[in-house]
């Protein structure tokens, strides 16, 4: 199975390695997968955006971003659920980081798939990331 730079999941392949990313981490086609699983790795995943380095950030954005590009509309609005509550939680992490976040989202994935599914969230009431 080849593997481009950018990481993708081939078609004829399951996992993909991302060669960015501390070696030989494969993430597997199946988002639910990661987010389902009990070991802790989705929860590490959003923990590691509070990393000192911007390239450690950058890396773990397109981590994220990978396996929400081949997730049903659940588990992505999960995955904002859970960004926007580690938002209210971690104030200094949104205040320094939450655009660059935002943004490198953006760059890939679908924006507006992001902001409708954030807009969605945000008015159901689902998460305060208001002080």
């Amino acid at each position: 199975m080849a593997v481009n730079a950018a990481s993708k999941v081939s078609k004829e392949g399951k996992c993909v390695s991302t060669p960015n990313w501390s070696g030989s981490l494969l993430v597997c086609e199946s988002a639910r997968q990661i987010l389902a699983r009990d070991d802790g790795t989705f929860p590490a995943l959003l923990k590691t955006l509070s990393d000192p380095s911007e390239e450690v950030v950058k890396h773990d954005l397109q981590l994220l971003a990978q396996i929400s590009a081949n997730s049903d509309d659940g588990y992505f609005a999960s995955f904002l659920v859970n960004l926007l509550e580690l938002f209210s939680t971690d104030r200094r992490l949104l205040e320094t980081r939450g655009s660059l976040i935002i943004r490198q989202l953006c760059l890939n994935l679908n924006t507006e798939r992001i902001f409708r599914n954030l807009a969605e969230i945000l008015e159901k009431n689902d998460v305060n990331i208001s002080r």
